[in-house]
């Protein structure tokens, strides 16, 4: 019996624009994915997609999903969050201080999307835990 691989590869151009987040030292960076053909048009009329990595994640995990997400041509604005590598799982002063910034991030998302009725979508991989917040 021949098998036929209906699978493509995922071919890739990762980018990131660093966006400046008040408040906060530079431990953490916020950074919106730019790669695969998105530039650096910004498009408040998409829905913000925050992409958050858990313990030890890096912000470089949203590369297959950026890419995809291009491909399709979504109407989306995909954010994702670099924490150094950080590992949250050791400590809880970890989870609070990321806390702090994923909160600050989304007040800064939702005011580069005014007319995005206040929706940002929040993805994670392996975080402890995320409460809902009124950004």
């Amino acid at each position: 019996m021949t098998r036929v691989n209906n699978c493509k590869m995922t071919f890739m151009r990762p980018s990131y624009e660093r966006l400046l987040v008040p408040k906060f030292d530079g431990s953490y960076q916020l950074l919106r994915y730019t790669g695969d053909g998105g530039g650096d048009k910004h498009n408040e009329m998409f829905v913000p997609v925050l992409f958050v990595p858990g313990h030890k994640g890096t912000a470089q995990q949203v590369r297959s999903l950026g890419s995809h997400l291009r491909r399709l041509d979504a109407s989306v604005e995909l954010y994702t969050i670099d924490f150094k590598e950080e590992p949250v799982a050791m400590h809880g002063g970890f989870i609070w201080k990321q806390a702090r910034f994923i909160c600050s991030c989304a007040q800064l998302i939702a005011s580069n999307h005014p007319d995005a009725s206040s929706i940002i979508m929040v993805l994670t991989f392996k975080f402890a835990f995320l409460q809902q917040s009124d950004a």
